[in-house]
């Protein structure tokens, strides 16, 4: 029986050349990467993610400041705008955040060193965001000593949202529904508003009623929270049959699911005063039985003209 032979062996030389050529479009493709705009910014957006957990030193800095400026070659189209394109990587806005993050983290770190610095007026959006970062991360024994002294007029709504979530002081919460704007206050009062007291409960809404900004919110936030609470339902119902009239209370009761409400807004559209508002709630539920009203009421001999004008418009 004759033996297996083994293959042959390839000439060294043959196997010199082969590692030759894959070295050589190494380099090539290597070459592709450095000359090709897309991959380069790639590549330097890829190191300003990277630099966001890193401790800067002052050439660090100054590199990333160069790249403010930087124009980028490698584009995307508009989405909206056919002839215009945007930056595929904006590494400019990159650097911005990088910098700006760079000094929020420095003016934490002065913060935790000096507490007492958050005391002071903060002099710019860093210093601003940086003590936020602060308020929210301090140990809650040590917020609660220092919270008293911090001059709530000088707090923003955030900072203000903060001290209410980690310290929940009625106080805090007053002054965030007198002055606060933003859609996140409006939130922190509905999911605070079920372990509320009934009397607590109807002065936040109250207050935040009487607040331009949150006004429309905080209306449907009645009316939601009249669906769970009993006492909030009652004064709800009472209000709608012998207070002044207005959208509000009629979102309110909207939302709250108000059995009837027809036949309530109905009774008050007779009344010179509630009938705008008593009309604009006919119209919003729909039923049939309160737009026959409607039909009635812009036909009367006693209606308000110019609203009887509006309810043929909606109407027809």
């Amino acid at each position: 029986m004759q033996g297996c032979r083994p293959p042959p062996r390839l000439p060294v030389i043959c196997l010199l050349i082969a590692l030759s050529h894959a070295s050589a479009v190494r380099a090539e493709q290597a070459a592709d990467i450095a000359a090709s705009p897309q991959a380069r910014e790639a590549a330097l957006a890829a190191r300003l993610d990277d630099l966001r957990q890193a401790e800067p030193d002052p050439a660090l800095r100054d590199w990333v400041r160069t790249l403010v400026d930087y124009a980028e070659h490698s584009r995307i189209a508009h989405p909206e705008r056919g002839l215009a394109d945007l930056p595929r990587y904006d590494i400019q806005a990159r650097a911005r955040q990088l910098l700006r993050l760079w000094d929020e983290q420095a003016a934490l770190v002065s913060l935790q060193s000096v507490p007492l610095k958050a005391l002071q007026d903060p002099q710019n959006d860093t210093e601003r965001r940086a003590r936020r970062r602060w308020l929210q991360e301090l140990e809650p024994a040590h917020l609660a000593l220092i919270a008293p002294q911090l001059k709530r007029g000088d707090l923003d709504e955030e900072s203000l949202r903060i001290l209410v979530q980690r310290l929940d002081l009625s106080a805090d919460w007053r002054r965030l529904l007198q002055q606060g704007r933003q859609r996140q206050t409006v939130e922190l009062l509905a999911s605070a508003l079920p372990q509320l007291s009934a009397a607590m409960a109807e002065e936040f809404l109250a207050l935040a009623g009487r607040n331009p900004a949150l006004a429309g919110a905080a209306a449907i936030l009645r009316g939601r929270h009249a669906r769970f609470s009993t006492s909030s339902r009652t004064r709800l119902l009472q209000a709608l049959e012998n207070a002044r009239l207005d959208i509000a209370l009629v979102d309110a009761a909207i939302s709250a699911g108000i059995e009837d409400l027809d036949a309530t807004l109905l009774t008050r559209l007779q009344e010179a005063a509630a009938a705008p508002a008593a009309a604009y709630g006919l119209y919003r539920l729909q039923s049939e039985r309160a737009l026959q009203g409607l039909r009635v009421y812009r036909e009367s001999a006693n209606g308000l003209p110019h609203l009887q004008q509006e309810i043929s418009q909606w109407l027809d």
